[in-house]
């Protein structure tokens, strides 16, 4: 299932007024003045994360989330960057508590700046593609100094634009605490801390004065650009012999619209989506609950349907209903009507429908219609019903759990471990080892060693035939 993003303000107050939500923990409780010293607080880009996904594990060793940077792609396509704030739990009682793990709160500001204003009717969640990535802080970290014992140093590193694996002091790597904080032994003026990012890269930060509540790093880790990523509706309306995914927030919707201008919610059920014609003409609207830019990520959809009775297919519409609680067609708003349509007609009982879109409309839509004169009784069954990508908007579909390394050491292509196209970032391994095809650290065999080994014995084998033979 996709990620999606909530908006904190209406959960729980708006739709489904059985869920509710709590911050299970705030990355910056122990600050007083968050805005003053993080990037992302300054500029209120924080987001909210589900408690299950708040560490990575790598090998032995928990790795927080906090201030974590994850870039948000939502319906216009444009990239947002937002901080991990904190963690939290959410519960319904109409929905499947799981469905959950997938979801990124924001505050109802940062919400629609990605979720776009067309999509007014999603004021709950709206579907985005999201991916850890670096921050693009052009501010080089720092230590945020909490309370701790005279013995030691107890800090947050804010500001990074890479996760932080471990620190090291001295020869010794210390990780993160349950608080995910860090405490070393006690670091006095002029002594250095050495950040190490996930990726192995380390950076140095030295502590000038005992006056400062932070201790800044003297540069930033390399910056690195990621591309590919763009955001991904979902292109399997209904598929015969399955029920509707689980998450109905990225499903799509069915609505028969009659010619007297009725509209009947239809559900879907294992065996197909049934329409019974009440009219003499008949409409069969898809409805996907996030407004898209249709055109642009879709270059067709390919429909089944088995009908029995008289019929005589109109035309193909796609149009932007943004109504939350009803869907009317005085509402919407056509945005390409009569669309290209090739019919097959398989045999007396089956129709199969191409439509093509026109990619040069760029305007956000979330409806597809069917239209046709119908005899009254007629009746309909959606079997199939997919949308085809276009090519340059192909990408891996990816869960969060593809962000958790699964306590594997270091970054591994086995497709058995993780989905292709999802492998998280977990490292590289230190020289003389080699990451083995479980994740794993092992010693890499020296190579040439053993084929200088097998030549000496050649060698060797052949000085002894010689003398043989002489």
């Amino acid at each position: 299932d996709g990620a999606l993003i909530g908006n904190m303000n209406n959960i729980g107050k708006q739709g489904d007024l059985t869920m509710s939500y709590s911050i299970t923990f705030n990355c910056f409780n122990s600050m007083k003045k968050p805005a003053e010293y993080s990037i992302a607080a300054s500029i209120n880009s924080l987001c909210y994360i589900h408690e299950k996904m708040q560490w990575s594990h790598k090998g032995k060793h928990n790795i927080s989330k906090c201030g974590a940077c994850m870039t948000l792609i939502g319906p216009s396509n444009t990239p947002f960057q937002c901080t991990v704030a904190g963690f939290f739990s959410m519960t319904s009682e109409i929905v499947d508590d799981d469905i959950f793990e997938n979801v990124i709160l924001l505050d109802e500001n940062f919400y629609f700046k990605i979720g776009n204003r067309f999509n007014s009717s999603a004021d709950l969640f709206v579907q985005v593609t999201a991916y850890s990535g670096d921050c693009n802080y052009h501010q080089f970290a720092s230590l945020y100094l909490l309370p701790s014992k005279e013995e030691t140093t107890k800090f947050m590193v804010l500001n990074s634009n890479r996760v932080i694996e471990k620190v090291i002091v001295g020869s010794h790597d210390y990780y993160q605490q349950d608080d995910h904080t860090f405490e070393v032994p006690y670091i006095s003026v002029g002594e250095s801390i050495s950040l190490v990012a996930l990726s192995g890269e380390l950076i140095n930060a030295v502590r000038h004065e005992t006056t400062s509540p932070v201790i800044q790093a003297e540069t930033k880790f390399s910056s690195r650009i990621y591309s590919g990523c763009n955001y991904s509706p979902n292109r399997q309306v209904f598929l015969n012999g399955t029920i509707q995914g689980r998450n109905p927030y990225i499903a799509w919707d069915f609505f028969q619209l009659n010619s007297d201008l009725s509209v009947v919610v239809i559900n879907a059920t294992a065996d197909g989506v049934i329409f019974n014609a009440t009219h003499e003409r008949t409409t069969i609207v898809l409805h996907y609950p996030t407004s898209i830019q249709m055109n642009q990520h879709f270059s067709e959809i390919y429909l089944t349907l088995e009908y029995k009775g008289i019929q005589n297919f109109l035309m193909t519409n796609i149009a932007l209903n943004n109504r939350r609680d009803t869907l009317k067609h005085q509402d919407s708003t056509y945005i390409e009507e009569n669309v290209t349509t090739i019919i097959y007609k398989e045999n007396d009982h089956t129709l199969r429908l191409r439509c093509l879109f026109n990619r040069s409309i760029k305007t956000y839509a979330n409806i597809i219609s069917f239209s046709f004169i119908t005899d009254i009784g007629t009746q309909f069954i959606l079997k199939n019903a997919t949308l085809k990508h276009r090519i340059d908007f192909i990408q891996p579909s990816c869960n969060f759990s593809s962000t958790d390394c699964s306590f594997t050491e270091c970054t591994t292509n086995n497709s058995s471990l993780f989905e292709e196209g999802c492998v998280p970032e977990c490292g590289s391994c230190r020289s003389g080892y080699k990451c083995s095809s479980v994740g794993k650290c092992e010693l890499e065999q020296n190579q040439n060693t053993r084929n200088c080994s097998f030549l000496a014995r050649v060698v060797l084998l052949c000085l002894v035939i010689v003398t043989i033979i002489v």
